[in-house]
């Protein structure tokens, strides 16, 4: 008498591997909840937008921007930075280990203002020294920021910034490359993942392949958004649309 298996132990080895593969996101993601709640302050900026500032007016009328010495400057360029509270908690001007610090190194800092696009009354007194300007933010609630213009002459550049917040165990990075970051470590996993169950999935038996071939394409279109993921530029949320 023939004995026919049934579905299940058919396909024990692709349902154990599933079963792998579920238990291991699981882990990563549990570990990923874990690390956002342990640290609810998280203090993080973007460099928003850099522009030179043209010589002439729409109007046809010469702009002139002046060093604080008298000079005349030859290349003013704008340099605009967004920061703001990416955590659950509330920050306020005591929860920073000192003030922000925004330095330049090939260009010349001519003066610094806070933008207060929200309009949430946030206020930093702002002091230049040198091509570094310092400042402490008065108050951010959760999803809160706020923009700090920089008016500099000379090349085009990435700014420095500087600044450590009580809760936040290592120094405030760019969202941008944190971003980047996270999504080139899925790309990376989902491209793996999908390399080695394709050679898999080439020398199973016939009857394992279907399975695969899913498994296989699910890592693809993971692998697909990642990279889409990883150069889209971050969204900041207005703290009333929660």
């Amino acid at each position: 008498m023939e004995h026919h298996l049934s579905w299940f132990d058919a396909n024990a080895g692709w349902i154990g591997f599933a079963g792998l593969v579920v238990g291991v996101l699981g882990v990563l993601t549990g570990f990923i909840f874990y690390w956002l709640s342990r640290r609810p302050k998280r203090f993080g900026w973007q460099l928003m937008d850099q522009t030179p500032i043209l010589s002439r007016s729409a109007a046809g009328l010469p702009i002139r921007i002046i060093h604080g010495d008298g000079v005349e400057a030859q290349f003013p360029q704008l340099s605009v930075i967004r920061l703001g509270n990416r955590g659950k908690a509330e920050i306020t001007a005591h929860h920073f280990d000192g003030p922000i610090r925004v330095s330049f190194k090939r260009s010349k800092l001519i003066g610094a203002a806070l933008h207060d696009r929200l309009g949430i009354g946030v206020t930093a007194d702002i002091t230049q020294e040198g091509n570094s300007a310092t400042f402490t933010p008065s108050l951010l609630n959760k999803n809160e920021w706020f923009e700090v213009q920089f008016v500099t002459d000379g090349d085009v550049e990435t700014p420095i910034l500087s600044a450590r917040v009580a809760g936040h165990d290592t120094e405030t990075v760019e969202i941008a490359e944190k971003r980047r970051d996270f999504w080139r470590l899925v790309q990376f996993i989902s491209g793996f993942m999908f390399v080695v169950i394709s050679g898999t999935n080439v020398f199973a038996p016939h009857d394992w392949q279907p399975p695969g071939v899913a498994v296989t394409l699910i890592f693809g279109v993971i692998y697909f958004v990642a990279g889409r993921r990883k150069s889209k530029a971050p969204t900041w949320r207005h703290p009333r649309h929660r």
